[in-house]
């Protein structure tokens, strides 16, 4: 057998060589733009089933959208999602999916895509919007991510007061065992507000995860001005419970028999004294020790692999 050493090997194989590399390089360059155009066609397939050429005026629908439900059910349950609340968002889905028309009632703001695509993905039929945020996907209180949605917030609660929508906002580290729409007369004139208290049975402070807003004078002068004061203080619950005692609107207080906090959780006697209608799965920090506890009080409806839901019963 011919040998070659490096320098006498045939000018025509190692151009060959040469050759094939090139073909490798250009063969997993060229993969990887298809992949990425599967990325692009798959998240632009998704806006043409939503009847959009692109995400710029999905951006406008959800305001529309809003206005169709409240005229039909008289308000809209409402909650904002990211990435981060992602997996307890789509255990409240399974919740509460054979609770009635829940989700028919409930429009979900999703503030990236991948919260976006999961709910999508998880199921179609919901109505699920976007409306992009930079933020991290979970933030601490008074740090810059945290301010940052705080105002994108209340600025988005105020803009649907202004297109006249009672807006009921709920959150997803929660377990529901009936509609609360039952427990109030969602078209009477004489309330402003309906309030959760915080804490305790007869607490008169206001729980920003479950409060219905209608668009009452009252309400958008409070509002107006929560989203005034906000980026001077970080605490937006602080300022609304002072905004109530100084703007005095109409206010129901849900019974914390029904509506318990997540109090509920560590107080026996609480939990004996109480007929939840929806439990506040708060009072504890971190979002993996809210599943943590749900999953300890069999009140967790996602399976493991995240894309179905579960057999857990009420």
């Amino acid at each position: 057998m011919k040998r070659y050493s490096i320098l006498t090997f045939p000018l025509n194989s190692f151009f060959l060589m040469l050759s094939i590399n090139a073909f490798v390089i250009y063969f997993l360059k060229d993969e990887e733009k298809i992949a990425r155009e599967d990325k692009k066609h798959f998240v632009n397939k998704t806006f043409e089933k939503d009847k959009l050429s692109s995400p710029a005026p999905f951006l406008k629908n959800y305001m529309q959208k809003a206005q169709v439900m409240n005229e039909k059910y008289g308000f809209v349950y409402f909650q904002f999602i990211n990435e981060g609340y992602l997996k307890m968002a789509k255990s409240w889905i399974c919740n509460v999916k054979d609770l009635g028309n829940i989700l028919e009632k409930t429009l979900f703001l999703t503030t990236d895509m991948t919260a976006y695509l999961g709910l999508k993905s998880f199921n179609s039929t919901l109505n699920v919007y976007l409306e992009v945020v930079k933020t991290r996907k979970s933030f601490k209180f008074k740090e810059k991510s945290y301010v940052t949605f705080m105002k994108f917030r209340t600025n988005i609660i105020l803009n649907f007061l202004q297109h006249n929508i009672s807006l009921w906002i709920i959150e997803s580290d929660a377990i529901w065992y009936a509609d609360p729409c039952k427990y109030i007369d969602i078209y009477s004139e004489w309330y402003d507000m309906v309030c959760m208290p915080a804490a305790g049975f007869n607490g008169r402070t206001a729980a920003g995860g479950f409060i219905l807003l209608k668009p009452t004078t009252l309400t958008l002068q409070l509002w107006k001005s929560l989203t005034k004061l906000l980026p001077t203080n970080y605490n937006e619950m602080t300022i609304l419970n002072k905004l109530i005692r100084k703007v005095k609107p109409h206010i129901i207080w849900l019974s914390n028999k029904y509506f318990p906090s997540g109090q509920w959780y560590s107080n026996l006697s609480y939990q004996k004294a109480s007929r939840p209608v929806v439990i506040q799965n708060n009072y504890i920090v971190g979002n993996e020790k809210k599943i943590s506890r749900a999953k300890h009080y069999n009140q967790w409806y996602l399976n493991d692999t995240l894309d179905s839901c579960t057999n857990a019963k009420h």
